[in-house]
């Protein structure tokens, strides 16, 4: 097999990061009308760009802190990460929340097969549940090669329907329409907090997983960088999009589709099928993670019975409305993102504080990496 340079890793790796931010609440528009739109124009491009900080921040936190241990798993994620008593809470409710957003992601298949092709939401759901089972049975690199090369061409999409929806006639903007949309927190400056909390629960698992594949830390800051600039782009054309058309979008579960008919009937089909495979992409990652902290191996039968058990119940739970999950489930995901990210960054601060101790007990536990490894037993002892 032909081995991929190293622009050429940094774009699979961009995209897969792409991918993964882009599920059924972004693609579908619900979830920057939430979070970002619902609190005015200005309010919400200001959130974006806090927003921003947050995701690239906290990616290129985790891919550099992490993608030398090529052997660690999921439950060694937490260790290393965070303390020692938030660990344990992360690892109990981490795939917990993770589940929850897959979801989701199946409630958001099932809103677009109803809302834009008038068919049983249970299609939807199910046709997603089988892809999203077979994708993550194949492997982490198999699974990084499909959803990477998907990645940018989804966000190519969204900026062609932010394009349109920003030229397309429409009325004047009213303000007050925003009262009538869902909010995910009380503020602007909440919501941004809440929404990089969000990103950093469901990603860590994730892109800790990812890590393992990079070559160098520059590598994995560019890709950090890179990725999470490519998808604010894509969510500010959006909100700018979403807000220019207020007066269409209100009530609706999929507005971005709305956009998208409103530019011409087959660039709304085409939409609506990028918009699937957005779901698709983050469902994936999002299933392969909650199946990571029950099993190692990722092809062995333990692996495909929890996968089952997974889908199988996710499957039940997405018959509810997907706007309502959305709002109910992303802000409760932020609030414990926002406690996550606190202590990642008390930790790895106390870490540094406390370098001597770790050199002074370097020979003794083996190495740099493995003080590292040690840093919470050196910390509880002073």
């Amino acid at each position: 097999m032909k081995k991929r340079g190293t622009g050429e890793r940094i774009l699979v790796y961009c995209g897969a990061l792409i991918a993964f931010h882009v599920g059924s609440g972004f693609a579908s528009g619900q979830e920057i009308l939430q979070f970002f739109t619902a609190y005015g124009f200005w309010p919400g491009v200001l959130a974006l760009g806090a927003a921003w900080l947050l995701f690239t921040g906290g990616a290129a936190f985790l891919l550099t802190s992490s993608f030398y241990k090529k052997d660690k798993t999921e439950k060694d994620c937490w260790k290393e990460l965070c303390s020692p008593a938030a660990a344990s809470i992360f690892r109990f409710i981490t795939p917990v929340f993770l589940f929850m957003t897959y979801v989701v992601m199946l409630a958001g298949t099932g809103a677009l097969f109803s809302e834009y092709y008038g068919l049983p939401s249970l299609y939807g759901r199910l046709l997603m549940s089988l892809l999203s089972l077979i994708t993550v049975m194949l492997g982490m690199k198999r699974l990084l090669d499909i959803v990477g090369g998907i990645g940018p061409l989804i966000i190519l999409f969204v900026f062609l329907l932010g394009i349109t929806g920003v030229f397309l006639p429409a009325e004047t903007p009213d303000p007050s329409l925003c009262r009538f949309l869902p909010k995910a927190a009380p503020n602007a400056g909440a919501s941004a907090l809440l929404y990089g909390g969000f990103s950093m629960v469901t990603g860590t698992v994730f892109l800790y997983g990812m890590s393992k594949n990079m070559q160098t830390k520059k590598q994995a800051v560019k890709v950090a960088v890179l990725g999470n600039t490519a998808f604010m782009l894509a969510a500010f054309m959006l909100h700018v999009s979403l807000y220019r058309n207020l007066n269409q979008i209100v009530a609706k579960q999929i507005p971005a589709l709305i956009l998208a008919g409103r530019f011409s009937g087959w660039f709304g089909a085409v939409f609506s099928i990028v918009l699937f495979f957005g779901i698709y992409t983050t469902a994936v990652p999002m299933l392969w993670s909650v199946a990571e902290s029950f099993s190692k191996k990722e092809h062995g039968g333990k692996r495909r019975v929890v996968l089952l058990l997974l889908g199988t119940l996710a499957l039940g739970l997405s018959g509810y409305s997907f706007d309502a999950l959305l709002g109910l489930i992303y802000p409760a995901i932020g609030v414990c993102g926002v406690f996550l990210l606190c202590n990642m960054f008390w930790y790895r601060w106390k870490l540094f504080s406390h370098r001597g101790i770790l050199k002074a007990k370097k020979k003794e536990i083996g190495g740099e990496y493995g003080c590292e490894k040690h840093a919470g037993d050196l910390l509880s002892e002073h």
